[in-house]
């Protein structure tokens, strides 16, 4: 059986594929109100379950010194959606399911006491890997909630 947190993460990415499974590629761009179209939350998540797991693994690695003690939220997301460029919608799910595969190998290397140990979250503060995890988890639940409400109008 599959740790409580994996099984929680692959709930929340079923879910968000089940509601851009059937999009055409035109509706990616639609915008939501705040500005972002379908495509960029989309990688927007590549970017931010990337950048999550990167301040896991240099925790988990004794290298935390290595983390920013703080970013720029909005500078950071334009920054990486700006690095990474306009994915085409195979780009995005092959780029969703590969950052899911790393996230779900580093969480199966690390043991409990690793999964408590405390760490600073650039943008989240103080907190313990087991949750920079699961924050993953609620980023795409956030995330697919809202590319619900571009769709409906």
């Amino acid at each position: 059986m599959a740790h409580p947190i994996l099984d929680d993460l692959a709930q929340k990415r079923e879910k968000l594929l089940a509601v851009i499974a059937a999009l055409p590629d035109a509706e990616l761009d639609r915008r939501s109100v705040e500005g972002w179209s379908i495509r960029e939350t989309l990688t927007h998540l590549i970017n931010a379950e990337e950048d999550h797991r990167s301040v896991i693994a240099a925790y988990a690695r004794g290298r935390g010194d290595s983390v920013p003690t703080s970013l720029t939220l909005d500078e950071h997301n334009a920054k990486r959606l700006a690095e990474r460029g306009p994915l085409t919608r195979d780009q995005i799910l092959a780029g969703l399911d590969d950052q899911r595969r790393q996230t779900e190998t580093l969480f199966e290397q690390l043991g409990e006491e690793q999964l408590a140990q405390r760490a600073h979250h650039p943008v989240i503060g103080d907190t313990t890997l087991r949750d920079i995890f699961r924050i993953i988890g609620v980023h795409d639940h956030i995330h697919r909630r809202e590319i619900e409400k571009v769709l409906k109008g």
